[in-house]
C-alpha cells in the first residue's frame, strides 16, 4: 500500500507528457453505441487499466487507439507520429511459421522479403534488418523462448508469451494488452507483471484479472454507456470511488423519477395545467420525460443454473498407472520424463467431486481433460467411465461457435424454445439471465467480444442436461 501511494506521489511531482489525446469520440455499430463523445488524455510512461462490463467496447477502443477501427467523428490527436502496438484477445493462427518469424511480423514493414533475408542472414549492409535481427534475438533472449520452435504445438500460454514479444518489436510508445493474462499460469503471469513495470512506455490493460490490474495500473479508465471517465490510482481505489458514485448516481435518479412521477400526476389534471401561466411548467415536463428516456441504464447480473440430469453411477473416472506421449510410436515407459507429459498417474473420480486441475502452462492439463474426455489413447497404463455420464464441456478455444449464425441459434438450433430442469423457456428470456438484450441475441456471434462469447458457451453449456461438466479456463474474459 506504502509503494503504491510512494509511486503515486512521485507521479504526481513529474510533468506529464500527452502521446495521444482522443476528443469528443463517437462509433456506433448499429443501435449499439460503443463510444459518445467520449474523451481521453493517454499520457508518457503511464499504466492504464481498461475497466467496463463484457460487450461495451472495450477491445473496440484498444483497436481505434491502434488505428484498426475508425471513429464515426470525433478526432484522435498524436496517433500518426508514434508506433502503437496491440497485443490481441484472440490469439492468432500462424500455421508453419517458428517462433522467431513470428515475432519478426510485428514490425510494420515486416514481408516475405525481409522475413526470408533474416532467415538467411543476409543483412549485412542493411542496417535496418540488423537493428530489427537484433532486437529479435533480444526478445528471444529476453523471454525465454527457442525461436526455432513451430508457434502452432505452443500452449496457450507460451503464445501469449510471443504475442508479446511479437508487440514489442515495433518499439512502441504505448503498448496495448487485451487480456493478457488469459491462459497463463501463476508463474508467467508473475513474469508478465515485473515485465510491464519495467517497460519504459505507456501501457494500456484490458483485463479481468483484478490483482493483475491492481499491482501494474497507476490510473484506472472506465467505458461505461459509451463514456469514459478517468480514475487515479489503482483497482481497488477505483471499485472505493467507482461504489460512492454508483450510490450516487441511484440517489439522484430516484429523486428525479420522483418529481418526474409528482409532474405527471399534475399534467393529468387537464384543464388546470394547460392556463398559460403553467406553459413554463409543462415544458419542463417535456424536458424532463426526455431527460429520462436518454438515460442509460446500468447492465443487470447473469442469474442461471445447471440443468439437471439423472445422476450418473458413483464411479465418474478412474485412472490407473497412466502415461502419455505425443509420441505415438512410444510406448515404453523406461524412456526419459521429457519424452512424457506424464506418467504412472493414478486417480479416482467420484459423484458429487469438484476437482481443480492446475499446473504451468504447457504441462498438459487440457491433455488430461482429453484423455478423461475420450478423445486421446494413453501411451500406457488403464482408464475407465463410469455409467450414465452425460459430459458437457467448456473448451477453452470457444471453437463450439459459429460466427454466421445468431447468437440464439448458437443455443437453441432454430428453436423458440428451450428446456432447463423439466420446463419449457422462451430462448429470449433465457439468453436474458446470460446478460444477453433481445437484440443482441439475434444478432451474429461473429461480432461478440470474448466476455459475450464466453458468455455465450456457458449458455450452451448449461442448455445440456449433464452430470458431468468440464470447464477449460472458464473464467477467461469474464467480467
Amino acid at each position: 500500500m506504502y509503494a503504491l501511494q510512494y509511486r503515486a506521489f512521485c507521479t504526481s511531482l513529474i510533468k506529464l507528457v500527452p502521446l495521444l489525446e482522443l476528443k469528443n469520440l463517437s462509433l456506433a455499430f448499429g443501435t449499439q453505441i460503443i463510444l459518445d463523445n467520449a474523451n481521453l488524455v493517454i499520457n508518457e510512461r503511464e499504466r492504464i487499466g481498461f475497466v467496463g462490463r463484457n460487450g461495451t467496447g472495450k477491445t473496440t477502443l484498444m483497436k481505434v487507439l491502434a488505428g484498426n477501427v475508425v471513429p464515426d467523428d470525433g478526432k484522435i490527436h498524436g496517433q500518426s507520429r508514434i508506433n502503437i502496438a496491440l497485443m490481441p484477445q484472440e490469439i492468432p493462427e500462424y500455421s508453419d511459421l517458428n517462433i522467431a518469424t513470428v515475432i519478426t511480423l510485428g514490425e510494420p514493414k515486416a514481408g516475405p522479403q525481409l522475413i526470408a533475408q533474416l532467415a538467411g542472414e543476409e543483412y549485412e549492409e542493411s542496417s535496418e534488418l540488423w537493428e530489427l535481427s537484433t532486437r529479435v534475438k533480444k526478445l528471444l533472449s529476453s523471454f525465454n523462448l527457442d525461436g526455432e520452435l513451430s508457434f502452432e504445438e505452443l500452449s496457450g500460454g507460451l503464445k501469449r508469451r510471443v504475442l508479446l514479444a511479437r508487440a514489442l518489436a515495433t518499439d512502441p510508445a504505448i503498448l496495448l494488452l487485451d487480456e493478457p493474462t488469459n491462459h497463463l499460469d501463476i508463474g508467467t503471469i508473475e513474469w508478465l507483471e515485473k515485465m510491464v513495470l519495467s517497460l519504459n512506455l505507456a501501457v494500456i490493460t484490458i483485463s479481468h484479472d483484478r490483482a493483475f490490474i491492481d499491482r501494474i495500473c497507476d490510473r484506472i479508465v472506465e467505458l461505461d454507456r459509451g463514456s469514459l471517465s478517468s480514475w487515479p490510482g489503482n483497482y481497488e481505489q477505483y471499485l472505493i470511488a467507482k461504489a460512492k458514485a454508483l450510490a450516487e448516481e441511484e440517489s439522484s435518479n430516484k429523486a428525479f423519477d420522483k418529481r418526474l412521477s409528482e409532474e405527471e400526476k399534475w399534467i393529468r389534471q387537464g384543464i388546470k395545467a394547460r392556463r398559460t401561466r403553467n406553459e413554463g411548467r409543462v415544458r419542463a415536463l417535456k424536458r424532463m420525460r426526455n431527460e429520462r428516456q436518454q438515460r442509460k441504464e446500468l447492465a443487470g447480473k447473469a442469474n442461471f443454473s445447471a440443468n439437471e440430469v439423472l445422476s450418473s453411477g458413483k464411479l465418474v473416472w478412474e485412472a490407473n498407472d497412466l502415461s502419455f506421449s505425443w509420441d505415438k510410436n512410444t510406448a515404453n515407459v523406461n524412456e526419459p520424463e521429457s519424452e512424457y507429459v506424464f506418467q504412472s498417474f493414478s486417480t479416482l473420480i467420484m459423484r458429487g467431486d469438484k476437482i481443480g486441475i492446475i499446473g504451468p502452462n504447457g504441462c498438459g492439463k487440457s491433455t488430461l481433460i482429453k484423455l478423461i474426455l475420450g478423445q486421446l489413447t494413453p501411451s500406457s497404463g488403464t482408464m475407465r467411465s463410469g455409467t450414465r455420464l452425460d459430459i458437457a464441456t467448456l473448451d477453452q478455444h470457444r471453437t463450439d461457435i459459429n460466427d454466421n449464425k445468431s447468437v440464439l441459434d448458437n443455443v437453441s438450433g432454430g428453436r423458440d424454445q428451450i428446456t432447463i430442469n423439466g420446463k419449457d423457456k422462451h430462448i429470449v428470456s433465457y439468453m436474458q439471465d446470460f446478460l444477453f438484450t433481445p437484440e443482441r441475441s439475434r444478432g451474429p456471434a461473429g461480432v461478440l467480444s470474448g466476455g459475450e462469447r464466453n458468455r455465450l458457451m456457458l449458455a450452451k453449456l448449461f442448455s445440456k442436461p449433464a452430470n458431468l461438466i468440464i470447464l477449460d479456463e472458464p473464467t477467461n474474459d469474464l467480467d
